[in-house]
């Protein structure tokens, strides 16, 4: 559904004042979506919820900036932001657990 979301963005970017922002916005949460995994893996359990936390507030900046302009592409990113919220609360448990 990202794809989706990046692809809707990106054909209706004139649609949008702040196109570049939003571009980066779902790149910056992207490239830390990619990172997540190895650090997780590696037992870096803080540094990997505060990785979370940081895709959480710029998937919610992405979907704020889309909602207006094109409610679609904000409304395809809800989902993946329910899921890296409940994955950031496993993620704390096992911090807590193992620190």
């Amino acid at each position: 559904m990202l794809a989706f979301s990046i692809y809707y963005t990106i054909m209706n970017r004139d649609k949008l004042e702040r196109y570049n922002s939003i571009v980066f916005l779902f790149l910056i949460q992207l490239i830390l979506n990619v990172l997540w995994p190895s650090v997780f893996n590696s037992a870096e359990y803080l540094i990997s919820l505060v990785m979370l936390i940081l895709i959480i507030a710029f998937s919610l900046l992405y979907a704020n900036l889309t909602f207006k302009p094109l409610p679609t592409a904000s409304k395809l990113v809800w989902p993946y932001i329910a899921w890296v919220t409940f994955a950031a609360l496993i993620n704390a448990a096992y911090y807590l657990e193992f620190r």
